[in-house]
């Protein structure tokens, strides 16, 4: 059953979300770097080191912030479900035509709740 259901869910839409949120985060590291720059141009420069140190370090932890409020948000991919719906069309004569569709939509997959006991 787990690993049926495993098969199905929907890890490419998931996983574009959280490197998303992650780059997103990040991004704002550089806006962390020039306000550095700003207040203190003698020890963060662009030719020093430290700026790029402090820009790595905010881009990372910001990025885990962000990751780990989408994991929070939406801990498991949505699920892929498929239905097949036929149509059988008939004027009142044979031959019976037989059409089929299959729809593909998402769902999210319901947690259970612990009940308070």
């Amino acid at each position: 059953m787990i690993p049926k259901l495993l098969s199905r869910l929907d890890y490419e839409s998931w996983g574009r979300g959280l490197l998303g949120d992650f780059l997103k985060a990040g991004a704002r590291a550089a806006e962390s770097a020039i306000a550095v720059m700003v207040i203190d141009p003698k020890d963060f420069n662009i030719y020093t080191r430290k700026v790029y140190l402090v820009l790595g370090a905010v881009f990372l932890f910001n990025g885990l912030r962000a990751v780990l409020h989408y994991i929070s948000e939406k801990p498991l991919p949505e699920k892929v479900v498929e239905t097949t719906v036929r149509t059988i069309e008939s004027e009142n004569r044979p031959p019976v035509t037989v059409t089929t569709q299959k729809e593909t939509h998402k769902e999210t997959i319901e947690q259970k709740k612990e009940s308070d006991t």
